[in-house]
């Protein structure tokens, strides 16, 4: 008797709750319930819809002719970028491939999340990690794409949580000598030649290159990686090549070129702030945050969590001493703050010794010296330029701890510098 009180009694509590105007969250699946047809039907939207509201709005609003609401100012969202390339990119084409390869992107993951054998994700989980993706997206827009003042109005509208600006994993502090230390005296001229060279990257990032090869021509994929991967990787890594060289020439007046007339002697003027923006640890900063947003969609969405994991351990590899300053593996060997702060001092101080050391007593020969002599010279120049810059490392080696050197080791399965024998 009293069982059957107590059901009935839940059925009129239900009842009364749903005529309360309580029914289950929309987006919310029941317990039992197979969430894949509303996650197909997700993926559907994505092909003929934008990939956020932001978007949308974003892409309306610098259609010729529209005006933005509710200000309704004119957009000032459409400028090309520097008019001496001959093939430069307009915001509002950047903005479109934005909303186009974050929707490929989230579809590629759906169908594999989707795909016989696969667990799908409840609807929460998806709502989460395409809230993650758009905003990698969106910031790449806000930050290297819309000016300023433009970022400032959008901003309200992008999606949440709002994705700050990224540290990325590496260190403004450059490799080589060329990679910096631009000298205060630049003319115009030099400064142009520089964002030029700069503009036309081949990857966005060492970890793109890892990926898929560090010639933009030419795909190399990682070993592991389908076809359809490395091909939307391609796709991400344009996209972030391409806002960042809108970036570079928004705003930035070509010279004249070394043999056209300068009447008023363009060429050696100081740089423009403009220009100076480009060049300075601000500019590096941006350009940074910008592959790091790219990266993240990458890890995330189109590589599994295995293949993630051997692009990283194969990028600080590649990297060396400088994979030190990856703010991740930093993490993973519990570098103190003090640590990673005597690291970036060290590096900083290591870029111009390093220049000097690679390019002494480089070898000279000429067309009539034999081959096997040129060999000879270069195999021996290269030796010594090995041991001496493993000479100029030890002291930066040494800032990590034994344990740590060991753990480094094992984590990238390569002998580090600093060990003996007898320490690994």
């Amino acid at each position: 008797m009293f069982p059957s009180i107590m059901i009935t009694a839940s059925l009129v509590l239900a009842g009364l709750a749903s005529q309360q105007g309580n029914p289950p969250p929309k987006d919310e699946a029941r317990p039992g319930t197979d969430v894949t047809p509303r996650l197909r039907a997700q993926a559907a939207r994505l092909e003929r819809g934008h990939a956020s509201e932001f978007f949308a709005a974003l892409i309306e609003a610098t259609q010729p002719g529209n005006r933005e609401a509710p200000t309704g100012e004119v957009p000032a969202l459409i400028k090309e970028a520097d008019q001496a390339t001959r093939d430069a990119l307009q915001a509002p084409a950047l903005i479109k491939q934005a909303d186009e390869v974050t929707r490929e992107v989230l579809r590629f993951w759906l169908d594999r999340a989707l795909a016989p054998g696969s667990h799908p994700p409840t609807l929460q989980e998806w709502q989460d990690f395409k809230e993650r993706i758009v905003g990698h997206a969106e910031a790449i827009i806000l930050e290297a794409v819309l000016r300023p003042e433009q970022a400032r109005r959008w901003r309200d509208r992008a999606s949440r949580p709002l994705i700050p600006p990224l540290p990325g994993r590496y260190s403004i502090i450059p490799i080589d000598y060329v990679d910096g230390n631009i000298p205060a005296v630049y003319t115009r001229a030099e400064y142009y030649g520089i964002i030029h060279a700069e503009a036309y990257e081949q990857r966005a990032s060492d970890l793109f290159g890892v990926l898929i090869g560090y010639e933009r021509r030419i795909l190399k994929p990682f070993p592991g990686l389908k076809r359809q991967q490395a091909e939307l990787i391609e796709r991400v890594d344009r996209l972030a090549r391409n806002a960042r060289r809108y970036w570079w020439f928004r705003d930035i007046e070509p010279v004249p070129k070394p043999r056209e007339e300068d009447p008023q002697g363009i060429r050696e003027l100081p740089p423009t702030s403009a220009m100076q923006l480009r060049l300075s640890e601000r500019g590096k900063r941006l350009r940074a945050s910008v592959a790091a947003h790219a990266e993240e969609m990458v890890l995330e969405a189109v590589l599994t969590r295995d293949q993630a994991e051997q692009a990283k351990l194969e990028l600080w590899r590649r990297r060396g001493l400088h994979a030190l300053l990856d703010p991740e593996l930093a993490a993973r060997l519990h570098l103190s703050r003090a640590q990673r702060n005597e690291l970036a001092e060290r590096l900083t101080e290591r870029v111009e010794v390093y220049h000097r050391v690679v390019r002494s007593d480089v070898p000279v020969y000429n067309n009539q010296t034999p081959s096997n002599v040129v060999n000879a010279l270069e195999q021996r120049w290269k030796e010594e330029v090995d041991h001496k810059v493993a000479v100029l490392d030890q002291p930066i080696w040494e800032i990590l701890q034994p344990a740590q050197l060991r753990a480094l080791a094992r984590l990238l399965n390569k002998p580090v510098p600093v060990l003996q024998p007898d320490d690994r």
